[in-house]
């Protein structure tokens, strides 16, 4: 796995990352895609945009777009707390469900007596 060296906000040198934790970074908006970045290979610094490799066709598509007053794109990544408070709300949502189905069948129960 590469490690992407970049400095955030109130580091005082760059740091070693995964891609994933660079990833997660952009998800949370700690760094954009025009923050400067560096890995084993590249002869200087370059946004993470240029850097990373693309997450989907959209990523791909977005960046074909460039300089055409095209909002400028952000490769796709749900920071891990997105991803939980996605999945609770599903959760919450099916339980609901179930209480409305069961709450259904209790007065219909009580509407043959």
């Amino acid at each position: 796995m590469s490690e992407y060296f970049l400095k955030l906000p109130g580091d005082s040198q760059p740091r070693a990352y995964s891609e994933y934790e660079v990833r997660e970074f952009l998800g949370q908006g700690v760094i954009d895609s025009k923050t400067l970045t560096w890995k084993q290979g590249m002869e200087g610094w370059q946004p993470v945009a240029q850097v990373l490799p693309p997450m989907s066709p959209v990523w791909e598509e977005t960046q074909d777009q460039e300089g055409k007053d095209q909002p400028e794109a952000v490769p796709l990544a749900l920071s891990s707390k997105r991803a939980s408070q996605i999945i609770h709300f599903g959760m919450f949502r099916i339980a609901a469900l179930h209480a409305l189905e069961q709450l259904d069948c209790f007065f219909q129960q009580c509407r043959q007596l």
